[in-house]
């Protein structure tokens, strides 16, 4: 194991930060789990996943909340704060 911590960032952000063992085992975080989905296989003509939706803009809005809350399929209302 190259590190014990693996901090998963979005939009210049911390998304989640867990010990690498239990990130693999247990992804929390829907972008941290869309990563992992997106990651390509053997398989011949296989299309990666691809989280719906654009990073937002940081240069032009300044963004309330989550920054990933415009597209979390999972978005509690907390993250919108």
């Amino acid at each position: 194991m190259m590190a014990d911590e693996i901090a998963v960032m979005y939009a210049g952000k911390i998304a989640e930060r867990v010990r690498t063992a239990e990130l693999l085992d247990h992804v929390a975080h829907p972008y941290a789990l869309g990563l992992f989905k997106s990651t390509p296989t053997l398989k011949i003509k296989q299309r990666l996943y691809s989280i719906p939706g654009q990073s937002p803009d940081l240069k032009r809005h300044k963004v309330q909340g989550s920054p990933f809350a415009l597209r979390c399929t999972k978005k509690p209302k907390v993250c919108e704060a």
